[in-house]
This record gives structure tokens, C-alpha cells and sequence, in this order.
């Protein structure tokens, strides 16, 4: 049942079909299980620090505990490979195309920060964001 679901969850990635991993095979499962002496290596160091500055944006940030849906406002472009998330104060930005998107986001100026991104080049222009390609920022305009 769950390799049945989880192939038509990826229907419609058909160039990657054959690389989607069974989800009961012993093989991915053995892939997927952490590996802590590999931790502070490349990669993986910087990536255990990405999930440590979003945890830590979470715990300093009381509007990303609010679980009310009604303070949560999505924007997106599917022709253009964006999604803008803002909830109060924050604004988390995903930019999932090979070119820089500018986003017009009304609220954004001179005080507001960029306090994580996954790429460096976030650019924040008055009532604008400007994305690097393949980049998610998380934005704090103010209080």
C-alpha cells in the first residue's frame, strides 16, 4: 500500500519515476538513517546548520508557533517558480527556478533583514525581493 501511494505521489515526476526510492526496501531505509560521524564533514555540516538556524528562527520568532491558518498568507507563481509565505513579521521566500525572480512584496523596506538564506545574493528592494536561482530566504521585516 505504501509503495503504491508513494509512486502516485510522484506521478507527475515522470524523468525521475525510476529514481523515486521504496519507501519497504531495507536498502532506503539503511540510506536514510543518520550517519553522526559525518556530521561536521562538508555537506552534511552545512546542512545540520541550516536545520539548526531554522529551529532556532522557529523558537525566537513567536508568530511561527501560531498554528491559526488565518495568519498565514501564500503568494506564488507557477509560471515563474515562487512561493512567498508570510506570517506577521516573517516572510520565508522560495525561489524554485534556474533564473533570479523579483517578487514584489508590499512590506518590504529599509528596516527589514535577511536572516537566512540558502544561497548568498538576496536582494531586498523597497516593496521587492530579488531571488537567486534554486534559493530560499527567510525575511524579517519588523515587529
Amino acid at each position: 500500500m505504501v509503495r503504491k501511494v508513494r509512486k502516485s505521489e510522484f506521478s507527475s515526476f515522470s524523468e525521475i519515476e525510476k529514481d523515486i526510492p521504496d519507501p519497504g526496501a531495507k536498502d532506503t531505509f539503511c540510506r536514510s538513517k543518520l550517519n553522526w560521524n559525518e556530521k561536521d564533514q562538508g555537506l552534511h555540516s552545512k546542512m545540520l546548520s541550516w536545520y539548526r538556524n531554522l529551529i532556532k528562527i522557529r523558537k525566537d520568532n513567536p508568530c511561527l508557533l501560531d498554528g491559526n491558518r488565518e495568519n498565514i498568507k501564500v503568494e506564488f507563481s507557477e509560471g515563474k517558480k515562487w512561493i512567498l509565505i508570510k506570517r506577521k513579521y516573517i516572510i520565508t521566500t522560495c525561489n524554485f527556478s534556474k533564473t533570479r525572480s523579483l517578487i514584489n512584496v508590499p512590506g518590504i523596506y529599509s528596516g527589514s533583514k535577511i536572516i537566512l538564506e540558502s544561497v548568498k545574493g538576496t536582494r531586498m528592494q523597497e516593496n521587492s525581493i530579488l531571488l537567486p536561482p534554486l534559493c530560499t530566504a527567510v525575511i524579517r521585516t519588523g515587529l
